[in-house]
């Protein structure tokens, strides 16, 4: 829904995929110190009842970088989240996050953290968290689709024997 109809013909148009943002690499973690340095969760599971919380650590690849008229270059991405039941119904969604990165020399390596806490009232199933990646400068996406297990205390307990 957030992007124009031109961007998402171009998206589903093949040929665009040269240069296109890539989703590298992504990972549920309890803490993130810096690119490629961060502690994933041990697994992608929850206990119902609680707020699910974790750190979303994404690598990305051929992101575009603008140049700025005072100098450095700019990166610009719009992250979205949203949790879908199996069946896809969404259950969930954190509203978009812009991320814009200057920098003095060009980046070649690139990653985003975001500190994720969903509701407390996701009954147990195995969910869909759906990442979207949108590249403002280069007019491009990616997606990933992550599954998230809730799980009731019971269920956790076995598979820890």
């Amino acid at each position: 829904g957030t992007l124009n109809h031109e961007v998402s013909q171009r998206l589903l148009d093949p040929s665009a995929d040269e240069g296109a943002i890539q989703i590298r690499a992504v990972e549920l973690c309890t803490r993130v110190r810096g690119y490629g340095d961060f502690d994933p969760m041990p697994r992608d599971q929850f206990i119902a009842g609680r707020a699910p919380a974790f750190v979303l650590y994404v690598e990305l690849d051929q992101f575009a970088i603008e140049a700025m008229e005072a100098g450095g270059h700019e990166v610009s991405l719009t992250q979205e989240l949203t949790l879908y039941t199996q069946t896809g119904t969404t259950v969930w969604q954190h509203r978009p996050v812009n991320i814009v990165d200057v920098s003095r020399n060009r980046r070649r390596d690139f990653f985003t953290t975001q500190v994720v806490r969903m509701p407390s009232t996701l009954g147990p199933l195995i969910y869909r968290l759906n990442l979207l990646i949108y590249d403002r400068h280069g007019q491009s996406m990616d997606e990933r689709k992550i599954p998230i297990e809730i799980v009731t205390k019971s269920v956790l307990a076995e598979g820890t024997r």
